[in-house]
């Protein structure tokens, strides 16, 4: 009891010790922030100032200028007059005036004009262009005040267009004159623009090492047409060129006018300042007043004040307007940095004491239900776990777990129904055939296409091509073609074109007579006279070399064939069923097959689709295939359950039939009871790893057979083909693919021999590699291009061709 009074003390200063801290950094930060805008008031205050007290200077630059003018008169029409009233302006003002001129209305009386060191006359047509646009607004402006002198305009270099361009900007003052001697004419006083430049104030030096200038409060004038025609200068450029750099910076705008290439106009998406501008045309002093102007370019303070001179009648009118900045990132980041810090560290305490508050007050009831439902031994009913009443939040939660335990019991019943559900036999009902097609199995719709496409392309006497991928049933498509046709009771041919090298290929289709070769001694028909009146099946086409491509491009031609060896020709009667795995034109385009030859073929086209393009039929199928693997195991009936079903639905079998037939005989093998569960399913991805080759890589030497979308004709003799399928919209197959492996490993060892033999070539391989094998691949890669055969007997040798497109193809995807 004695320790209650000091550890409520230390609760009470624990929770006033952050929000005593966090009301003094916030009147800290509320002293910091009202001195700032003090301090920020106080400088925009000492901009519009100095924008202001600028001005002024230019307006008494101006209006002694003015003054000088009306002193010169009266007028002497001579060079003499003009060069002695100029000497006594500058001697009296020490004001740098560069030429007193006169300018006379009749255009045939000359142009005068006197200098400090020279005086000259021209004719008044070689008045400087833009004197002359100055000179007739300002006679217009000034039509009814004779005697009278005004600003006459900015930027011209001299009166003359003969003048070269360095010469310094200048600004004209004119005075009006109607009754000199030598006719009514204009007095101007041109006063070089660089000392009203100085004018504006020098920019200041830096402090320090590092900042020989300060660039950051500089004050620049333009003109009321707009144009900015100079800045503030360096204390060391008194007498530099008129810059114009630091008040365009960022701007779109035109850059340059005549004498003055430096003068900047800014384009018409600057509003701000061309509404400045346009209220200085029209006179209009209250609305040319004011602070700031939006500059893109300055993020600072900006202030402008209008510079005005008195005419005649003592009016008051605009001629510019002087722009005055502050932008010194300096004293921005010296007075924000502390407000900055203090907001920061005010920040933190505040996420402190949230956070001390949330540990406090909405932190326990938590705590106090995680402890209970710790403590909770399942399985337990879901009304035991207890529901705080001190917060919602902490109720809210009670009863989501109460809700979360009534549904884990709910689903550990219905697991246990699905697991029983899932192990149960699947019923597949017995599928309806065609009875003119007992072959095909399945009833979905691109299937019954397919039926419809075989009876159509049977009752024609045409040639037919079969595509599609790697065990979806060609051969049987092929076979259903012949039987349904009318050539249906003669003799169907197959000759597996990509079992065959070259010359055997020949003396299979074609046949050869007695001496055609050495081993010749009888005569041989081949499978075009025996499948005379019936069909030849030529499965794999796209794996033909091409003189076997050349070959059959005759006999399709003329139906007439020479055997080898052979002087006479034969006519022969047959229909042509050819089948490919690959899509023929994308070796076209490759040069790996004839187009022609694909034209004579294509006359009509029949597509297989592939397994996953048809799932509807999957169910049966299996069934189908499973009753056939039912003499393999010797036991049965097999079944499928309801898991193993939807496993084998969900996989995409890139291996088509061939490989379904394939994983359910597997699935049979290794099943432990007459039901098939899921896990006794193994499908590809699932067996041991082994080689999978794409369906695009088509290698001389293969003999694929198709198994089918359909009922095999024997499941023993089918053997698996373990290819990826090749998708339909897959880019043409690439060079690499028309070589086997064994000529893949060799060509880079080949490229760089350059000529090698064909026991260099067994090297190559590994030394294990038959001579016959070897000859093959290497009389391949000769009909193909790639190699160059040379000598004859044991002197034969092989030269790569390094020229060839084929081979610079292969080239490039091998680096």
């Amino acid at each position: 009891m004695k320790n209650e009074p000091p550890k409520l003390i230390f609760r009470v200063a624990k929770t006033l010790a952050p929000v005593s801290l966090m009301i003094l950094l916030g009147c800290l930060a509320g002293l910091q922030f009202w001195f700032n805008n003090q301090r920020e008031q106080q400088r925009k205050e000492e901009v519009a100032a100095r924008a202001e007290q600028t001005a002024r200077n230019l307006e008494q630059l101006f209006e002694t200028c003015r003054q000088d003018l009306l002193l010169t008169e009266p007028v002497s029409a001579n060079l003499q007059g003009l060069a002695s009233r100029l000497s006594r302006l500058r001697c009296v003002r020490g004001f740098p005036y560069r030429a007193l001129l006169w300018i006379p209305d009749n255009p045939k009386q000359p142009v005068l004009v006197a200098e400090e060191k020279d005086s000259f006359e021209f004719p008044l047509t070689e008045l400087d262009p833009m004197l002359q646009d100055q000179l007739a607004a300002f006679q217009k402006r000034l039509a009814g005040s004779p005697g009278d002198a005004a600003l006459l305009g900015f930027g011209g270099h001299g009166p003359t267009k003969a003048l070269p361009a360095s010469t310094p900007t200048v600004i004209l003052f004119g005075l009006r004159r109607n009754d000199t001697a030598s006719g009514a004419g204009t007095l101007a006083l041109s006063l070089d623009a660089r000392m009203a430049r100085n004018a504006l104030g020098l920019l200041p030096k830096g402090e320090g090492r590092f900042l020989p200038e300060d660039d950051s409060r500089v004050a620049w004038f333009a003109d009321a047409d707009g144009w900015i025609m100079f800045q503030s200068g360096r204390a060391n450029q008194t007498l530099g060129p008129l810059e114009t750099y630091l008040a365009r910076t960022g701007l779109k705008g035109t850059l340059g006018r005549p004498g003055h290439p430096r003068a900047f106009r800014p384009s018409e998406s600057h509003l701000e300042f061309w509404r400045v501008i346009a209220n200085l045309r029209t006179q209009d002093l209250a609305a040319t007043h004011g602070f700031p102007i939006a500059w893109p370019s300055l993020e600072g303070r900006t202030a402008y004040a209008p510079v005005q001179l008195k005419d005649a009648d003592g009016l008051l009118a605009n001629v510019g307007i002087v722009v005055a900045t502050d932008r010194n990132p300096v004293t921005l980041v010296a007075e924000t940095l502390p407000l900055a810090i203090l907001l920061a560290v005010m920040w933190a305490s505040m996420l402190l004491l949230s956070l001390a508050l949330v540990h406090q007050l909405a932190a326990r009831p938590f705590s106090d239900l995680s402890k209970s439902v710790s403590n909770i031994d399942p399985p337990v009913p879901a009304d035991t776990v207890p529901i705080p009443q001190s917060c919602r939040e902490a109720r809210q939660l009670g009863q989501a777990l109460q809700t979360l335990l009534a549904r884990m019991e709910r689903q550990d019943l219905a697991c246990g129904l699905n697991a029983e559900m899932l192990m149960a036999p699947a019923d597949i009902a017995e599928p309806a055939r065609d009875d003119d097609l007992p072959e095909i199995i399945g009833h979905a719709p691109k299937l019954q296409a397919l039926k419809t496409d075989i009876r159509k392309a049977a009752a024609a006497s045409a040639d037919v091509l079969i595509t599609g991928e790697t065990g979806v049933g060609k051969q049987l498509v092929a076979e259903a073609l012949h039987r349904l046709s009318s050539r249906g009771s003669g003799p169907l041919i197959s000759v597996n074109c990509g079992a065959l090298d070259q010359n055997l290929l020949l003396d299979v289709l074609f046949g050869h007579v007695p001496g055609a070769f050495t081993q010749a001694i009888n005569s041989r028909k081949g499978a075009f006279v025996e499948a005379d009146g019936g069909s030849l099946f030529l499965d794999e086409i796209q794996t033909s070399s091409p003189h076997v491509q050349q070959a059959l491009l005759r006999a399709l031609a003329e139906r007439r064939i020479r055997p080898l060896g052979g002087d006479e020709e034969i006519e022969v009667d047959v229909r042509i069923i050819a089948a490919s795995n690959v899509e023929l034109p994308s070796l076209i385009r490759f040069g790996a097959f004839r187009e022609d030859l694909f034209y004579r073929l294509n006359v009509l086209h029949v597509r297989v689709m592939p397994l996953r393009e048809h799932k509807e039929s999957l169910p049966i199928l299996a069934a189908h295939y499973l009753r056939q693997a039912e003499d393999i195991v010797g036991r049965g009936p097999l079944r499928l359950s309801h898991g193993g079903l939807q496993k084998l639905l969900a996989y995409d079998w890139p291996g088509n039939i061939r490989e379904l037939v394939n994983c359910v005989t597997r699935a049979a093998v290794m099943a432990e009871s007459n039901v098939i569960q899921a896990h006794e399913i193994k499908l590809d991805d699932e067996a041991p790893s082994y080689f999978l080759a794409p369906a695009s890589d088509i290698l001389p030497g293969d003999a694929p057979s198709d198994a089918v979308a359909f009922r095999p004709k024997d499941v023993n003799s089918e053997q698996p083909r373990n290819q990826q399928r090749q998708p339909q919209s897959k880019p043409p197959p690439s060079t690499e693919a028309f070589f086997n492996p064994r000529q893949r490993k060799a060509l880079p060892e080949i490229t760089r021999r350059k000529v090698i033999s064909r026991k260099d070539y067994q090297e190559i391989i590994g030394g294990h590699l038959p001579t016959r094998t070897a000859l093959h691949d290497l009389q391949d890669m000769v009909n193909r291009g790639v190699l160059t055969r040379k000598g004859r007997g044991p002197a034969i040798r092989y030269e790569i061709t390094e020229n060839k497109p084929r081979l610079s193809a292969w080239s490039k995807e091998q680096t």
